[in-house]
């Protein structure tokens, strides 16, 4: 079954002028809902301008019972939709992207900026959590930044800055505090307090264990050490912390997030948290003491820079998006 390929308006305009814009990834709602509900779904998407595609299989969902309704929207009007659905009983909604293969026209009349603050929400929200995937990810991260420190290797603690999961938590923590619900803000610094306490703990137990097998020698770092740079917070730290946190904040808002990997190498909290491990085992206190104040800056920029660029795009689009799915962009009510 191919449904329509068409992206939303930010205004109400006739249906046969919403067209998609080829190449572009547009949301796809998939409602799995009881029988006598159907019709009423049908209906609701049907009086939304910005819905197109809109296409009903009776009975296709078997366990438990349920129509599958499908429609394409745009990011503009994901939010509104799931909020005047979600109150049907038993109903099920999932969104994923859609790209059209076929368009009926050119011209592009969708926001891409716009925020899908319902998935934005889902997502992160997954992040505030210690999970067993994150124990081992960020641990792994602190082992290879504290062999890239022993070796000098750059591109070893860049490899390793990647793949540390910090940031989700971080920027969860973020969204949270735009949202009022400091519970998750509590969830999101505990979070990060022990994944770097477990980072650290790792790049100390694989130093000792390195010296002990007589792999690396101990030494005090260097002129030359990245360990010195890593242990040495500036201006230019928290500038580049600051301007990380805008982008990223923005990245995970947007539909493409592809700069999320360049925000992730561009701060400098899995090294930092390596380094206090490396300089505990080493006894280099002065090195623990800066590393430990890297981490500090870069972790308090993150958060005050990703707040209010989230709280920026969530006054930005409370003035177009209805009143009635306002609180899912902030407030104590917030879902």
């Amino acid at each position: 079954m191919v449904t329509g390929g068409c992206l939303a308006a930010t205004a109400v305009v006739p249906r046969s002028e919403v067209v998609a814009a080829y190449g572009r990834r547009v949301p796809l709602l998939r409602v799995a809902v009881a029988a006598t509900h159907t019709d009423a779904v049908v209906s609701l998407l049907l009086d939304e301008p910005t819905c197109v595609g809109v296409a009903v299989e009776r009975g296709a969902v078997l366990q438990p019972p349920a129509d599958l309704v499908l429609a394409e929207l745009g990011r503009v009007s994901v939010d509104t939709v799931v909020e005047s659905v979600a109150d049907i009983p038993g109903i099920r909604v999932w969104l994923q992207d859609s790209e059209p293969l076929v368009v009926p026209g050119s011209q592009r009349i969708d926001r891409d900026d716009a925020v899908m603050w319902a998935r934005v929400a889902d997502l992160l929200s997954h992040s505030l959590h210690i999970s067993t995937l994150f124990v081992l990810l960020i641990m792994l991260s602190g082992g290879i930044a504290a062999v890239g420190i022993l070796s000098n290797q750059l591109l070893l603690i860049v490899g390793a800055m990647a793949l540390s999961p910090d940031y989700f938590p971080l920027i969860a923590g973020c969204l949270a505090v735009v949202r009022r619900r400091f519970g998750d803000v509590v969830h999101s610094v505990v979070t990060l307090a022990v994944g770097f306490a477990l980072a650290a703990v790792a790049a100390w137990g694989l130093v000792l264990a390195l010296d002990w097998a007589g792999v690396v020698q101990l030494e005090p770092a260097n002129e030359q050490s990245v360990l010195l740079f890593i242990s040495s917070p500036s201006w230019l730290s928290l500038v580049v912390a600051l301007m990380a946190g805008v982008a990223g904040a923005l990245s995970v808002t947007l539909s493409d997030n592809r700069a999320l990997v360049g925000v992730f190498v561009s701060i400098t909290t899995i090294p930092a948290a390596a380094a206090i491990g490396v300089g505990v085992a080493a006894g280099t206190w002065d090195s623990v003491v800066g590393a430990a104040g890297q981490l500090a800056v870069n972790v308090v920029a993150l958060y005050v820079a990703g707040t209010l660029t989230l709280w920026g795009q969530r006054a930005y689009w409370a003035r177009r998006v209805p009143s009635h799915v306002r609180h899912l962009l902030g407030g104590r009510d917030a879902p």
